[in-house]
């Protein structure tokens, strides 16, 4: 094994949290503080916190989509996998997410 080389430069611009969504529902909007430098140009990945039973056939399956992205935020939604709206079962839907900058 070789010597280790200099350190990177520290990466420091990131967002992230959990966001709920109420029964009943198919999206939530999620605030966010502007990235620095190219505010606009972010990418978001979410996913379920939990296994939920949507109480639907097997043949359902929930597929996380972010939508209208914007410099103070975006919004979570869950559709089914033919794109048609799936709303959340009792309890609400957690789902996990993180913003990060692009060059």
């Amino acid at each position: 094994m070789g010597s280790a080389g200099p350190a990177g430069p520290s990466f420091t611009q990131w967002h992230s949290g959990r966001a709920t969504i109420a029964a009943g529902s198919n999206s939530i909007a999620v605030p966010i503080t502007a990235f620095t430098g190219s505010p606009d140009n972010y990418s978001v990945t979410a996913t379920f916190s939990q296994a939920v039973n949507w109480g639907s056939d097997n043949s359902t399956v929930p597929v996380v989509v972010i939508t209208g992205e914007t410099v103070t935020g975006f919004t979570i939604e869950v559709v089914n996998d033919t794109g048609g709206t799936l709303k959340a079962p009792s309890g609400g839907v957690t789902v996990n997410w993180i913003a990060i900058p692009q060059n």
